[in-house]
């Protein structure tokens, strides 16, 4: 299965392809609530949305779409404590947070685990991505963290076409 973190507009197209694909089983991990500004970004969830949890929100739509998949909502927020397990009951891990904390979390968990770990985000028109095939003899997120700050874009804004081609891509 595949555990996707963050379920804002890149985690939500991710989730959405890879549903239709027919993965077997998503985890979608997000503790936060639909905000009725996001939704022009996130045309997966809806207007009775606004206000529920997007993990779980997002698992009904997706469920409505492909129900041979298992989509669990993962109501919590990665942390020091769960990120371990959570990391080891998913072969591929999707980071698609703006969090660097969970970035460096997901990163270090997947090194110890040696998971795939891809990343996606987006800033105005473009995107950045990262994919990272870990083990501790590879290079990881860690390694190119210094470079980042290049590629993530000052740019004000995120634009819907830039979260569905990053969301696209990660899938």
């Amino acid at each position: 299965g595949v555990l996707i973190v963050g379920l804002g507009p890149v985690g939500a197209a991710a989730a959405q392809w890879l549903s239709a694909c027919g993965v077997g089983m998503l985890g979608l991990a997000d503790h936060g609530l639909l905000h009725e500004n996001a939704l022009p970004l996130q045309p997966q969830l809806q207007i009775q949305d606004v206000g529920k949890y997007k993990a779980k929100s997002l698992c009904s739509r997706l469920w409505a779409m492909n129900p041979m998949s298992k989509h669990y909502p993962l109501l919590l927020q990665v942390n020091p404590e769960n990120v371990l397990s959570l990391v080891n009951s998913f072969e591929i891990v999707l980071d698609c947070t703006d969090d660097e904390a969970v970035h460096l979390l997901l990163n270090d968990a997947c090194v110890l685990q040696s998971k795939p770990l891809l990343m996606a985000g987006i800033a105005g028109t473009s995107f950045w991505m990262g994919q990272f095939v870990l083990s501790l003899q590879q290079a990881s997120y860690r390694c190119a963290v210094y470079d980042l700050p290049k590629m993530r874009s000052s740019l004000p804004g995120r634009w819907s076409f830039a979260a569905g081609s990053a969301g696209i891509r990660l899938a």
